[in-house]
């Protein structure tokens, strides 16, 4: 008999592979093999020999997502692979005696499984990188924390605590009615499963009896050793100590959790110090990434962003450039003598969204500032003017008060636009100027090129559908996302409509508009497959703004070419910099 269970693997490994991550083995030491799913882009490479190649180190921040007791890796976090993987390197391990890892070594410690961990994400090329544990893997994750400092960026942890102490144990089993953390965990009969789902859930939903038993038999393998893994888990309360943890710890729990509840994270809270924040999703138990996903998504993004690009030296920052008007800023926690580059972003993403690919690589050697224009991310004004040279105004206003002299603005798309228009009206300011997708200007004609009725239907998509086809024409190589993620991500990311369809009604000026003319380097680097504005439109732009423009064509690349292809986009963007570095 089929066992539906078992029947799904392919489809679901399936569609890990369309979000860009696929299986990896490694020999951990001698006995002890571990099960990755690792991004494919680190496995392209095979050695002469027809043997797997070294992996390659990650380009992208990496998440590792930690699984917890009743399931292996690709099934715990099958709803967040998708949504992280397109500006993460995801690596999703199945611990010790889960899925495909094994180990002949008798050590049962979470402290073990931590060790393997990193173990592995060191074959892997990986040095830094932000573990997100649940339950179990809460706990396996707090112990890479303590014994590996110098890898974590930051963490994540739902529905865990730091170590499952006797008194934790007792309390939480006599309440929910279990003499055992093992005849809760390890259920051996449907009506067990039955009972821990139910637990698990904030609203439990019926499922055929058929399909519990399925699960029982693939999931719950390995029954021996997981008792053990679990024996080893409890610890006495006197040999509990707090560590000290140096970096932010989020903790993102379901507001429902009856295993670990709400009160007992707001005490591990507040043993973690200040450190830690915390935040309650609703409506949601201990199985919170999968009851809440667009939700838990959303918050897990949103940390895991700013702590990225937080650890590159950049910190948040709100300039008053005038009184009913605030810029939000990424700038850089200390200055020093380096030169300072301003990356300014599209349309369809704030500042941190569109260049967090780039932070890293630039910051080493470059003071990076990276504003939210107006009406994106926390910036706003009670101005009525809506027009680029009015973002120019405000972006100059703002680093003056910043004390910047001189900079080169990076401008992307919308972002380039005004870059040109800081070029053109503060000149002076100006050393050097980056633009990619976009003109100086942008005109009847250009729109019109598009074969849209108006650049709001494109720019403002208002339906999944929508906002499906921008990113197809966005994208030389369109990736397969579910809908839950894009659905997410536009009510994110696509707020201040009524403001925003405004800003672009004041961006597109009639033909007849003069072009102008700068006096400084000018570096096109385009996406050699831009449907926006193809690499053919660049070219007669680079002869239209005259000999001191270049141009670089990146292949594989669409209008999201500094997404797309970040390496390639950074080797070039650093080299022209430093070309410029003593203008």
């Amino acid at each position: 008999m089929v066992n539906w269970v078992e029947a799904q693997k392919p489809l679901l490994n399936g569609l890990m592979k369309m979000a860009g991550v696929i299986p990896y083995t490694l020999e951990i030491e001698p006995g002890t093999k571990m099960n990755f799913w690792v991004p494919k882009e680190t496995l392209k490479k095979k050695s002469r020999t027809g043997k797997p190649a070294k992996p390659d180190k990650p380009i992208k921040p990496v998440v590792l997502l930690i699984h917890g007791f009743a399931a292996e890796g690709i099934v715990t976090w099958q709803f967040q692979v998708g949504a992280l993987s397109k500006k993460y390197s995801v690596y999703i391990p199945d611990l010790l005696f889960f899925g495909g890892s094994s180990s002949d070594n008798s050590d049962r410690s979470p402290a073990f499984q931590a060790n393997c961990l990193v173990k592995g994400l060191r074959i892997l090329g990986v040095d830094k990188f932000v573990p997100v544990g649940f339950s179990y893997g809460g706990m396996v994750a707090f112990k890479i924390a303590e014994a590996y400092p110098e890898m974590v960026r930051a963490m994540v942890v739902s529905g865990s605590i730091l170590a499952m102490t006797d008194s934790i144990s007792e309390s939480s089993l006599n309440r929910l009615g279990f003499s055992s953390s093992k005849e809760l965990l390890l259920p051996t009969s449907v009506k067990e499963l039955k009972a821990l789902f139910t637990i698990a859930v904030h609203k439990p939903l019926w499922f055929p009896k058929r399909l519990f038993k399925d699960f029982l038999e693939v999931m719950f393998n390995n029954r021996k050793e997981r008792a053990e893994l679990l024996e080893a888990v409890e610890v006495s309360n006197k040999d509990v100590t707090i560590p000290h943890f140096p970096w932010k710890i989020h903790l993102l729990w379901g507001e429902s959790d009856q295993i670990f509840d709400f009160e007992l994270a707001k005490n591990m809270k507040s043993e973690l110090g200040e450190n830690a924040t915390i935040e309650s999703i609703k409506k949601a138990g201990h199985l919170v990434q999968l009851e809440r996903p667009c939700v838990y998504n959303r918050r897990l993004k949103k940390f895991s962003m700013c702590m990225i690009v937080k650890s590159t030296g950049t910190v948040p920052y709100t300039v008053e450039t005038e009184p009913g008007t605030n810029i939000h800023f990424w700038l850089p926690k200390k200055t020093g003598d380096k030169p300072a580059v301003l990356l300014i972003h599209g349309f369809a993403g704030d500042g941190v969204m569109t260049w967090a690919l780039q932070v890293r690589s630039l910051s080493k050697r470059y003071s990076v500032y990276i504003p939210d224009l107006l009406f994106f991310g926390k910036s706003y004004t009670d101005k009525p003017d809506r027009s680029p040279e009015f973002q120019a105004e405000c972006l100059v206003k703002a680093m003056r008060i910043l004390g910047v002299k001189t900079f080169v603005p990076v401008g992307f798309s919308y972002g380039g636009v005004v870059a040109f228009k800081i070029a053109e009206l503060h000149g002076d300011m100006v050393k050097a100027l980056v633009v990619s997708g976009s003109p100086p200007v942008m005109t009847d004609s250009n729109v019109n090129r598009f074969g849209f009725s108006s650049i709001s239907d494109v720019l403002l998509p208002k339906t999944v559908n929508e906002l499906k086809f921008l990113l197809s024409v966005a994208m030389h190589k369109r990736i397969w996302l579910p809908s839950w993620p894009l659905k997410d991500y536009l009510k994110t990311m696509f707020t201040n409509r009524k403001e925003r369809a405004e800003l672009l009604e004041a961006l597109v000026l009639s033909d007849g508009n003069t072009f102008p003319s700068f006096p400084q380097k000018i570096h096109l680097l385009w996406g050699e497959n831009d449907q926006f504005f193809s690499h053919e439109f660049a070219k007669d732009l680079r002869i239209k703004l005259g000999e001191m423009t270049s141009m670089e064509i990146i292949k594989n690349g669409g209008h999201l070419v500094q997404l797309e292809r970040p390496f390639v986009y950074n080797k070039l963007l650093n080299k022209f910099l430093a070309s410029v570095e003593n203008l």
